[in-house]
């Protein structure tokens, strides 16, 4: 029998200091339960006369998430890649929460620490939140916060995490504004509702998802969840987030923090794109869905599986040159590099001026140009497919 989140006034009595909405109360969940199949490869390419880093990284959690598969992938220039993104999968009396965090920043002690307490500060968070709501179910109609409340529960985290690892750090960690910052997803599997908060104007989430539209309109629809631009602060344009005036009156108190907060109903075979400025600069969100799409489509309906054809690297007896490159190549040149739906976006990203990709006036630009905006800054994409119905039964 699979662990519950005991959500009841005693156990967090039991607890000293657990009504901190800190990593403290937080503990008592097991993360990454029954995630499966992962798969992370280091490579390198090179674009023009610069040496590029990717990592890639698929993962399959277990049935119940509402989650079917989700995919990572990060192109760097002239070192290697460094991951900043969290993921948690914790079971619930009535099914999962799954968290997602990515986290960027210029300052590896600030990724750390928020890649070591993102996740767990807004699971804790959530918990005392979804708490409450459940010792008052015999006095309520509803025992669920609403989303409102999730968005500002995120976004109040955020800032106090930002605030209270600053503080503590003696400068090591530095907070938002001079960052590129930080997003979270928070995905209900019962209630089918995902919730994004973020503290940076650099990360873009987009779902796309499947329409009965006609042949000649486009099958899949764009919905921007975290914008990415300055409407979606909080502080300048609270209704756009649609976080409500006690989130507006949450970021006020915490100015040095630029909030951002929305959510959505997932609907069976949707997905989600959350990508850093480098990508959203070089693919229109409707170009990203589409290449997500056609994707999807190619590695099948399911995509159920990592591919499984990777050739495994044996070092041979006799060191030399060409057995060192070899496997490196090789692993280049594996369908299991395409089998990743976000390092396929990248490639596209990379080589889009080298290709017809954009329509109209766009595709005029000097693709010299084009390429330099993206060469020299970090590539992230993460996608997270969600799970037809059939697939959870």
């Amino acid at each position: 029998m699979r662990p519950e989140i005991h959500l009841d006034a005693g156990e967090r009595k039991q607890h000293p200091g657990s009504e901190s909405r800190s990593c403290r109360n937080s503990t008592r969940y097991p993360s990454n339960v029954g995630a499966s199949n992962v798969q992370q490869h280091f490579f390198f390419g090179r674009n023009g006369n610069n040496r590029l880093y990717y990592t890639a990284q698929s993962n399959i959690p277990v049935n119940g998430t509402g989650i079917s598969r989700y995919d990572f992938a990060q192109a760097t220039r002239g070192r290697k890649a460094s991951v900043s993104h969290n993921e948690a999968f914790t079971p619930t009396p009535s099914g999962f929460w799954s968290f997602f965090a990515l986290i960027e920043s210029a300052s590896k002690q600030s990724a750390k620490a928020f890649a070591d307490n993102l996740v767990l500060a807004v699971a804790g968070a959530l918990a005392d939140l979804y708490s409450k709501f459940h010792e008052q179910s015999h006095l309520t109609v509803s025992a669920s916060p609403t989303d409102e409340e999730i968005q500002t529960t995120l976004s109040a985290t955020l800032a106090q995490l930002e605030e209270e690892l600053s503080a503590n750090s003696c400068g090591a960690v530095t907070p938002s504004a001079s960052e590129p910052g930080n997003l979270v997803l928070f995905y209900d599997s019962k209630a089918r509702q995902l919730h994004a908060s973020s503290t940076t104007s650099g990360l873009k989430a987009v779902l796309g998802r499947r329409t009965q539209s006609s042949v000649e309109q486009s099958p899949w629809d764009t919905m921007p969840l975290i914008s990415g631009s300055a409407s979606t602060i909080l502080r300048s344009s609270p209704s756009v987030s649609g976080a409500g005036d006690n989130a507006t009156r949450m970021a006020s108190d915490h100015s040095s923090v630029s909030l951002a907060a929305s959510s959505v109903s997932i609907l069976p075979g949707d997905f989600l794109v959350v990508g850093s400025t480098s990508l959203w600069s070089k693919l229109s969100d409707d170009q990203v869905v589409k290449t997500v799409a056609r994707h999807q489509t190619q590695q099948g309906a399911s995509l159920s599986r990592i591919s499984q054809d990777m050739i495994p690297w044996i070092p041979s007896s006799t060191p030399s040159p060409e057995g060192f490159f070899r496997p490196i190549t090789e692993l280049i040149s594996r369908p299991l590099s395409t089998a990743n739906a976000a390092e396929s976006l990248i490639h596209h990203a990379l080589h889009s001026s080298k290709s017809d990709t954009r329509e109209g006036v766009q595709a005029t630009l000097d693709s010299r140009q084009q390429s330099q905006h993206v060469v020299g800054d970090d590539i992230t994409a993460l996608i997270i497919y969600f799970s037809d119905d059939s697939a959870e039964s």
